[in-house]
């Protein structure tokens, strides 16, 4: 596979409003990479830490799932 200066480009362009989709998480984008850090709750117990953990992930996988939807359509010329 031969990689080029332009992939990392295209693929930053082409997902550049994917920010917009992640509320509530810090996103980070380098080269063909996004890193998304989400965070729970300090000085509760650690089980209610799991439980907020759990709801903030799945906030953001739905949000993600939203996105691809929404890319997909667009690539589709549907929207």
């Amino acid at each position: 596979m031969i990689k080029t200066i332009l992939t990392p480009t295209i693929f930053i362009s082409y997902h550049c409003d994917m920010y917009s989709f992640l509320a509530g998480a810090t996103s980070h984008m380098f080269a063909d990479d996004v890193v998304t850090i989400v965070s729970c709750q300090i000085g509760i117990r650690f089980t209610d830490q799991c439980i907020d953990l759990e709801k903030r992930l799945s906030k953001i996988l739905d949000q993600l799932e939203f996105y691809s939807v929404v890319v997909r359509l667009r690539n589709q010329n549907l929207i």
